[in-house]
């Protein structure tokens, strides 16, 4: 039987796309080439900014994200991952206009957290993000409590930081807040911008990085690999 192919409908951003290939690439387990992952990629850093538009206050990215993703359809995709939190908020329509499935990585992400025990939960995230509750809806359906960071614009201008390459003042804003969260009570902090792992590893705190979670289930389904999701 064919193994699948896995497209990633990213750009969003370009280095966050670039950080979840690696991620597919170093779990997979492979002694050659060959043994490694097909990936079809459309990293279209034009995409019109997902927080904006959330925020009404930027154009709508919702017929680029339909183009692409059904680029990535047509280029013989199976599945699709997409490394953008706040791309979910668009998922159904884009879902809708195309029949290959979309990993939703916020649902995968509150399963995992649900499993393991977890009821008390921090995120670093957009403004956008937030405003959605798609993380809040996702683990208060399975009972667990999500806790905000008290200057989310701060947390915003660093993660505009990251995208622009300042990552070191970037940084320090984003262990604030993860110290901050875990003061108030949270077990284990979602890095629920795709631009925070760039700046913040597991080695260093122990993020849950949604990416990782999609990358290891992504792997677990073409490859058949027993990987454990939450470290």
């Amino acid at each position: 039987m064919k193994e699948k192919t896995l497209g990633i409908l990213g750009g969003m951003g370009p280095e966050a796309t670039v950080y979840f290939m690696r991620k597919v690439i170093e779990l997979t387990p492979a002694e050659r080439d060959q043994d490694h992952i097909r990936m079809i990629v459309v990293n279209d850093p034009k995409t019109p900014d997902r927080t904006a538009a959330i925020l009404e206050e930027g154009e709508n990215p919702i017929p680029v994200l339909i183009r692409n993703a059904r680029l990535l359809e047509d280029a013989g995709a199976d599945l699709i991952a997409v490394p953008c939190n706040s791309f979910f908020f668009f998922y159904e329509e884009v879902q809708r206009a195309i029949s290959i499935p979309i990993i939703h990585m916020i649902e995968e992400t509150a399963k995992v957290l649900d499993k393991a025990g977890i009821r008390r939960v921090g995120i670093v995230a957009t403004k956008g993000t937030l405003k959605t509750r798609l993380y809040h809806n996702a683990l208060g359906r399975r009972g667990i409590e999500l806790i905000e960071p008290t200057d989310i614009e701060g947390i915003m201008r660093a993660i505009y930081e990251i995208k622009a390459g300042k990552k070191e003042r970037a940084r320090k804003k984003v262990l604030e807040a993860l110290q901050e969260l875990e003061r108030k009570g949270a077990e284990r902090v979602i890095a629920g911008c795709t631009e925070i792992p760039l700046v913040v590893s597991k080695e260093e705190y122990p993020i849950v990085d949604p990416m990782e979670i999609v990358a290891k289930i992504i792997i677990r389904e073409i490859k058949g690999a027993d990987l454990k999701l939450l470290d």
